[in-house]
């Protein structure tokens, strides 16, 4: 009884621990490139508009 009760919330927990870390990764180096691409859009065009 110990054993099965032991694996599965471990199972269950690296499973969704995994994802989850691997989404949220994700998801900062998502929202990190948008930025970076807001800013580098935002200095062009305002390099545009100075030039």
């Amino acid at each position: 009884m110990l054993t099965p009760t032991i694996k599965r919330p471990t199972t269950m927990r690296l499973t969704t621990a995994r994802p989850n870390k691997n989404q949220h990764e994700g998801r900062e180096s998502d929202r990190d490139v948008q930025e970076k691409r807001k800013n580098v859009e935002a200095q062009e065009s305002e390099g545009m508009e100075v030039a």
